[in-house]
């Protein structure tokens, strides 16, 4: 955690912000990778969006404060290259780990997340539902290609 008490309260607002909208973020992680469809693209995928505070933030309340400005998807393997230097190699066999757990448990796995706010990176795991749990969400609501601009639709008006 920063020395700084701003960019620590930054941070962890950063953190309570994207905790209000870890349901459409699912939704994105779903989407981006069809897991509906093609559910082992679980195993090699991690999503990565940058969230940027708004110039406004001051008028909004914490849920409102971010938007998402970018995202793309990478493999385990970039994103292995990515977070080397920095102990990501560690965090990621973490959530590999957590990942064959919640299958045992008849979850289809847990999806990764790379959110990037005030120039951190904050690794995030977000538990899936069933296989068809998983199917049923994104066919009621297929983002497809266009996941990004979805998201930053459904946090403005989660």
């Amino acid at each position: 955690m920063s020395k700084n008490p701003v960019a620590a309260q930054g941070i962890a607002n950063f953190k309570k912000w994207h905790g209000l909208h870890i349901g459409a973020l699912r939704h994105a992680a779903i989407c981006a990778f069809d897991l509906g469809h093609n559910p082992t693209a679980l195993e090699d995928g991690v999503l990565f969006v940058e969230i940027e505070l708004k110039s406004s933030h001051k008028d909004f309340p914490l849920k409102r404060k971010y938007e998402p400005t970018g995202g793309f998807t990478l493999t385990m393997k970039e994103t292995r290259e990515m977070l080397g230097n920095m102990g990501g190699a560690a965090i990621l066999d973490s959530i590999k780990e957590a990942n064959l757990h919640m299958q045992r448990k008849g979850a289809l796995g847990v999806a990764t997340l790379l959110l990037k706010s005030h120039d951190m990176v904050d690794v995030v795991k977000i538990i899936l539902p069933s296989p068809a749990s998983v199917r049923q969400e994104q066919e009621a609501d297929n983002w497809g290609q266009l996941w990004f601009d979805n998201l930053r639709l459904a946090v403005e008006s989660d």
